[in-house]
């Protein structure tokens, strides 16, 4: 977790969750930001959060800012009220997980790769991948089997390959 101080100044902090739970407890750490929206998760959300804390998954970082006010420190949630509140909720029984833990994989494409096996990289010199094949396989990997067996002139699947 990062900690703000009023005067810009950052410091990074691990906590445990009993730590945070005492926190919000005691009012030292404070959700009730102007700029924090409403509790808004959804029972799905909060259980794939509860599902890695009990997994030891790691988690997005907190962000907090502290703001001393009559020399008392004021610890404001800057990122992380949902995921605060989520924890809270869970240790004082008012959720149990529910059976839809959805574990969400992230599938990221291979860089498109000309005839000599090199990066193709656009007009700004950024990377290109192929915008709508995430599953990667020799069959699948730009330019794809199908691409390469076309015998007829035209594009690929993605527009990134033509055959004259």
């Amino acid at each position: 977790m990062t900690i703000i101080s009023e005067e810009g100044k950052s410091k990074s902090r691990t906590f445990v969750v009993s730590s945070i739970i005492k926190k919000l407890d005691k009012m030292n750490l404070n959700g009730e930001h102007s700029q924090q929206r409403d509790f808004v998760w959804e029972k799905n959300k909060q259980y794939n959060l509860i599902s890695d804390v009990l997994q030891n998954n790691p988690l997005p970082e907190l962000v907090f800012a502290e703001q001393i006010i009559n020399n008392a420190a004021i610890i404001w949630v800057i990122d992380g009220k949902q995921r605060c509140t989520t924890l809270k909720k869970y240790v004082e029984n008012k959720f149990a997980i529910g059976a839809n833990v959805t574990r969400y994989m992230i599938s990221y494409s291979e860089p498109v790769k000309d005839e000599d096996d090199c990066v193709v990289r656009d007009d700004n010199g950024d990377v290109v991948y192929c915008p709508c094949r995430l599953t990667k396989s020799e069959d699948t990997k730009c330019p794809c089997k199908e691409f390469r067996e076309q015998t007829e002139p035209g594009e690929c699947h993605c527009g990134l390959f033509v055959k004259e």
